[in-house]
């Protein structure tokens, strides 16, 4: 009997899914978690992602873009450049040692209320391995953000702290060391806040 090309097709999404939501309580979970999309990356560092509600945004549309600009490396941070085009931003490390504990620093501030536990964040994220430069863990465009509920743990409770304190519009780059990543290595993070929807009072 031969099986409809859909219900193979609904199974992989479903199966892709699924298997993006193991890890422990680390950074790891955000690596390839989206907000209704499963995402991985290839060899070429470019992002392949599926939308079970096919509601990926384009890169034509601009809320879809987040707005990061240049920023220079400061103390053990990388330089970081907006790239065009909806390109993942370009780490250029600062050749310093990475840093024993989570350390981070607001590129932009944004405004509005600031992120606390049980809020709602929305978030595009890009991560370089500390000292290559390489950003290989991401939520991007043409990916819709990440939709991040603070202190649930879904993404791994390290990582959504480092959230905490962030407003709608506002930029921070963060390093996690390799004792808060589960694949021992340090982190440099650059995380843009594209809205917060505060947790609703009982």
């Amino acid at each position: 009997m031969k099986i409809p090309l859909s219900i193979v097709a609904l199974c992989l999404v479903l199966l892709l899914a699924g298997a993006s939501g193991c890890g422990g309580d680390d950074a790891t979970s955000s690596e390839t978690r989206e907000s209704g999309a499963a995402a991985t990356t290839d060899d070429s560092g470019s992002a392949t992602t599926a939308d079970d509600e096919g509601g990926a945004k384009s890169e034509d549309d601009p809320s879809s873009t987040p707005e990061v600009g240049e920023y220079e490396a400061e103390g053990p941070f990388s330089a970081i450049a907006g790239q065009p085009g909806n390109k993942k931003p370009k780490f250029t490390p600062s050749g310093q040692p990475a840093p024993k504990e989570v350390v981070s620093r607001e590129l932009e501030v944004g405004s509005g209320p600031a992120a606390k536990l049980g809020d709602k964040a929305s978030v595009y994220f890009a991560g370089a391995i500390y000292g290559s430069g390489k950003a290989t863990l991401y939520g991007w465009p043409p990916s819709a953000p990440s939709v991040v509920e603070l202190g649930s743990g879904l993404y791994g409770k390290s990582w959504e702290k480092t959230i905490e304190g962030m407003k709608a519009g506002g930029i921070r780059q963060v390093i996690l060391p390799s004792s808060e990543f589960a694949a021992g290595k340090p982190v440099d993070y650059v995380i843009v806040m594209t809205a917060l929807e505060p947790k609703k009072s009982k």
